[in-house]
C-alpha cells in the first residue's frame, strides 16, 4: 500500500478517529490545533506550529465544516484561533487541500494560490455512508425526547433524499406509522412502492397536526408560520437539514413548539464511525486522482 504524507489541522473527535486511522495504515500523520493529545496514536506527530505541521506534507486535512466562523478553521478542542490565512501563507503548489463544505471564499484563494483541493463533504460515498449515523442520531433524539414509544407513533419525515430514505427504514422497524412527504411525482411513486404513505409537501397543511414526530430532510424553509401553527404542541420537530434549516425557527419558538436543530449528527453520536467514513472517503479521492 502505498504511504502518504498528512497534515491535519483543527477539527473535532471524528479528526482524531481519522488522523488514527490514516496512522494505522502506515501514513506520515502530522496533527496541529489541539489541546489535549493523549487520543492520537503513538505513531502521531504531534506539532505546536502550523508551518512546522505543513513541512513535508503532500496532504492538507482539514475538517466538516472547514470554518467556524469568517476567516478561522474549526477546531473547538484548540484554545487558540488558527487563522485561515495563516495557512495559506505557508502552502504551496505542490500540496493539495482536502475539506469539508469549502465556500467560494476558500476555493477563489486556493484557485488564485494554484493550489489543487476537494472537498470531501460534496462526495457520493461519503454522503451515503454519512446518513447512516445521521438516521441513527435521529432515532435517538426521539427516543430520548419523546414521552411515548416510536412504536405506534405517528411520524412524518419530509424530502426524500439518502437520509430520508434510510430514517424512514429505520422509524418503520420500530414500528411507526412512516408518512414520507416530497415534490417529486417520480419520489411520491417510490414512497409508495416502499410501504410508506406518501404525501405532496404542498398539502402538507392538511395532515400536519396528526403528527407525534416531524423530521424535517429539506435545506429549504418548507416550515413556514402558517404551517407550524397547525403543529400539535406535543409534536417533536427534528430539523437534521443543513444551513439554512428548513424550519422558521423563530416562529416555532414564539408557538411553543418542541423543536430541535440536529446539526452534525455523525460526529456527536458516532465520532469514531465518522472519522473512518471521512478517512475512506480521503483516500478515495488521492486513489482517483492518482488514476486520473
Amino acid at each position: 500500500m502505498k504511504i502518504y504524507n498528512f497534515c491535519v489541522i483543527g477539527g473535532d473527535f471524528r479528526t482524531i478517529a481519522c488522523s488514527n486511522k490514516l496512522a494505522g495504515l502506515g501514513n506520515n500523520v502530522k496533527v496541529f490545533g489541539f489541546d489535549d493529545t493523549s487520543s492520537f496514536d503513538e505513531k502521531i506527530t504531534i506539532t505546536s506550529d502550523i508551518k512546522e505541521s505543513l513541512n513535508d506534507a503532500q496532504y492538507v486535512l482539514l475538517p466538516l465544516p472547514y470554518s467556524s466562523s469568517n476567516g478561522v478553521i474549526s477546531a473547538p478542542l484548540f484554545k487558540k484561533k488558527i487563522e485561515i490565512d495563516e495557512l495559506i501563507s505557508h502552502l504551496d503548489s505542490r500540496q493539495t487541500i482536502l475539506a469539508g463544505k469549502i465556500d467560494d471564499s476558500l476555493s477563489s484563494v486556493l484557485d488564485a494560490r494554484k493550489i489543487k483541493y476537494f472537498d470531501y463533504f460534496n462526495c457520493e460515498d461519503f454522503s451515503v455512508k454519512n446518513a447512516v449515523p445521521t438516521a441513527e442520531g435521529a432515532i435517538e433524539i426521539a427516543i430520548r425526547e419523546l414521552p411515548i414509544t416510536l412504536s405506534g407513533s405517528n411520524c412524518l419525515v419530509t424530502g426524500f433524499g439518502r437520509i430520508s430514505k434510510l430514517l424512514s427504514s429505520l422509524l418503520k422497524s420500530f414500528g411507526a406509522h412512516v408518512t414520507v412527504s416530497a415534490r417529486r411525482h417520480s419520489d411520491i411513486a417510490w414512497i409508495t412502492a416502499m410501504g410508506y404513505e406518501a404525501l405532496y409537501i404542498n398539502e402538507l397543511s392538511d395532515s400536519i397536526h396528526k403528527y407525534n414526530v416531524i423530521y424535517n430532510t429539506v435545506p429549504h424553509k418548507i416550515f413556514h408560520k402558517e404551517l407550524l401553527k397547525k403543529i400539535n404542541k406535543d409534536c417533536l420537530l427534528i430539523d437534521l437539514a443543513s444551513k439554512p434549516g428548513g424550519v422558521d425557527f423563530d416562529a416555532a419558538q414564539k408557538l411553543g413548539l418542541n423543536i430541535i436543530w440536529a446539526l452534525s449528527l455523525p460526529g456527536k453520536v458516532a465520532p469514531l464511525t465518522a472519522g473512518e467514513i471521512i478517512t475512506d472517503t480521503v483516500l478515495n479521492i488521492i486513489k482517483e486522482q492518482e488514476v486520473k
